[in-house]
């Protein structure tokens, strides 16, 4: 939903998008061929950086939030305090 409402508001964003997918799919194929320790731990980097930057391009088109977001804080904080969700 993020790269269609991008490719009518923020065309930038959705080549943003785009690149992101395109590149976790390429570190998915990365993280079945390495073979050392090494490179799988910078696979998983690449993963980390492409999931901020794909939240940052979800940031960008939608500043507000959803209720998921607001249900999403408040169980973290149960947890975090260690009461039941």
């Amino acid at each position: 939903m993020a790269w269609t409402q991008a490719m009518l508001d923020h065309p930038p964003v959705a080549g943003a998008v785009s690149v992101c997918w395109a590149g976790i799919l390429v570190c998915g194929v990365l993280a079945l061929v390495v073979r050392s320790r090494r490179s799988l731990v910078r696979v998983d980097g690449a993963v980390l950086v492409l999931a901020v930057a794909l939240v940052v391009c979800g940031y960008c088109l939608n500043h507000i939030g959803t209720d998921e977001d607001v249900l999403t804080e408040q169980a973290a904080r149960q947890i975090l305090h260690g009461r039941p969700i």
